[in-house]
C-alpha cells in the first residue's frame, strides 16, 4: 500500500520506487533552487540511510552564507552521488514491537554524530529507525570519547518515546562507557547532558 510516498507491507515501511527514481534521474544541480530542491526531495527518505545528514553536510554547506555565485563543489559532487548510491539500496524500515526489547548502535566521526534503533526480529537484527545530525564547531573539538558520548545522549534522548520505560542495550565504543562512569561530578553542558541518562535503563556494550 501506498502512503504519504512509502510503501507500507506486512514487513514495514519501505521507500516508493517511483519516488527513488526521480531522486536518482534528478540532474546535478546547477542553482542554489535547484540544490535545495533536491535536498529536499532526498530529506524524504532520511530515515532510511544511515549518518544521511553527515552525509549530507556538503550540500547544505553550500546553501549557506551569502554566497552569490553558485559553485558545485568536489566535496559536493561526493555527497550528490553517494545519497543517490544509498538510496538505491535502502532497508526495510520495520514497525516497532515494544514487548520486545530495543538496541541503539551509536556512531561518531569529526563531522557528526549518528544511531540506529533496531530489534531483534525472527533472530534478526533489523532498524526501526535512523537518525544524524552535523556537530557544530565547538563540538568539533571534542575527544573521541567526548563525541561517542555525545551520540549516546542525543540518540537516547531522540528515541525516548520508543525506550522509555523499558530496558535496552546500547552499542558503542568502550571509551564512552568509561567515561559515563567517570562522571561523579558534571560540568558542561555535556557533562549535564549525559547525566540524564540515569533516568533511563540500558546496558552497555562494546562495538
Amino acid at each position: 500500500m501506498r502512503f504519504l510516498g512509502y510503501i507500507v507491507d506486512k514487513e514495514g515501511l519501505r521507500t516508493d520506487p517511483e519516488k527513488v527514481s526521480a531522486i536518482l534521474n534528478f540532474e546535478r544541480p546547477k542553482t542554489f533552487k535547484e540544490l535545495k530542491r533536491f535536498i529536499g526531495i532526498a530529506s524524504w527518505y532520511k530515515r532510511f540511510v544511515k549518518n544521511f545528514s553527515v552525509i549530507a553536510a556538503p550540500l547544505h554547506s553550500l546553501t549557506k552564507g551569502k554566497q552569490k555565485k553558485f559553485i558545485w563543489t568536489d566535496e559536493a559532487e561526493k555527497a550528490f552521488v553517494a545519497l543517490k548510491t544509498f538510496l538505491t539500496s535502502t532497508p526495510v524500515i520495520s514497525c516497532p514491537d515494544f514487548k520486545e526489547p530495543f538496541i541503539i548502535q551509536c556512531d561518531a566521526s569529526n563531522k557528526g554524530i549518528g544511531a540506529v534503533l533496531s530489534q531483534k526480529i525472527d533472530g534478526l537484527e533489523k532498524p526501526i529507525a535512523y537518525l544524524s545530525r552535523k556537530l557544530n564547531d565547538r563540538e568539533q573539538l571534542y575527544s573521541t570519547s567526548e563525541r561517542e558520548l555525545l551520540s549516546i545522549v542525543y540518540a537516547v534522548e531522540k528515541f525516548r518515546p520508543y525506550v522509555d520505560g523499558s530496558h535496552f542495550t546500547v552499542v558503542t565504543d568502550h571509551s564512552a562507557l568509561k567515561m559515563i562512569h567517570k562522571m561523579k561530578d558534571p560540568h558542561g553542558k555535556l557533562a549535564r547532558s549525559a547525566m540524564k541518562l540515569q533516568a533511563f535503563s540500558f546496558d552497555i556494550v562494546r562495538m
